[in-house]
């Protein structure tokens, strides 16, 4: 493992080729901390090296609030297990952790980070929900009563919107930048697991669940891989909702 700086950027940028080269066996994993917390980060990052210390990767912060940790680790068939081996090694630290696979779109993004580390950039999607104040739900499902419920649910928190079809989803997410996005699996137009690829491109800091009365482990495993926070069968019990709540870095 490789701590990426000014320093050894060239020899960083070298491990491209082969992450496109052999996408399946590379992983991408991201700790977000409590923004402006620099010491802690500091430790996260130190950490994460010991832990990784024999394996093959990059880990670099990404401004005051995340790590990133690019990672050879072999082909992955549950990611929920990867991530809770990994929460379990730092228990006492007060972060999230995301585990997910590499794709081409993810090793852009990972490029971008690379290459422009320390530049001024406009506030990510993430740093505006921060800074916004407000708690804000979308709630993404063709059956009027689920979301009737969890609006219900929902709204004492903070504001809540709502789609119907899969097709209106990343438009809708775009408008009203959730702090978190519940979306259900079998969506029509498109599928609730496709859906989920879409937004963690345009926002890798996305905290999304996925919700079905289908709670088949293949699609749990397909919707923690593609990079969401976790699974919720219905029907929705308040207390799991308001344990997923509890772990949004955003939600005041």
């Amino acid at each position: 493992m490789i701590r990426a700086s000014k320093e050894n950027q060239a020899e960083i940028l070298n491990f491209i080729p082969s992450m496109r080269a052999n996408m399946p066996e590379w992983q991408i994993i991201t700790a977000k901390i409590a923004k402006g917390n620099k010491p802690e980060q500091e430790v996260m990052m130190e950490k994460f090296l010991e832990i990784y210390k024999k394996k093959e990767g990059i880990i670099f912060p990404v401004q005051d609030y995340k790590i990133v940790i690019v990672l050879r680790l072999g082909s992955i068939d549950n990611y929920a297990v990867l991530k809770n081996q990994l929460q379990d090694k730092i228990p006492e630290h007060n972060c999230r952790v995301i585990a997910r696979k590499m794709s081409t779109l993810g090793l852009k993004q990972i490029q971008i980070d690379l290459t422009e580390r320390g530049k001024d950039k406009k506030d990510s999607l993430y740093e505006k929900r921060e800074k916004r104040g407000k708690n804000v739900f979308l709630i993404c499902d063709d059956d009027v009563s689920v979301r009737q419920n969890l609006k219900k649910l929902l709204s004492p928190s903070g504001r809540v919107h709502e789609v119907d079809t899969g097709a209106k989803v990343c438009e809708a997410y775009q408008e009203y930048n959730p702090d978190i996005v519940l979306i259900e699996v079998h969506m029509p137009e498109q599928n609730g697991l496709s859906i989920v690829n879409d937004i963690i491109d345009m926002d890798a800091d996305a905290f999304i669940i996925m919700i079905s009365a289908d709670s088949r482990k293949e699609n749990v495993l397909r919707a923690i891989s593609s990079g969401s926070i976790g699974f919720l069968s219905k029907p929705i019990k308040s207390e799991k909702l308001i344990e997923f709540q509890s772990q949004c870095i955003t939600i005041n």
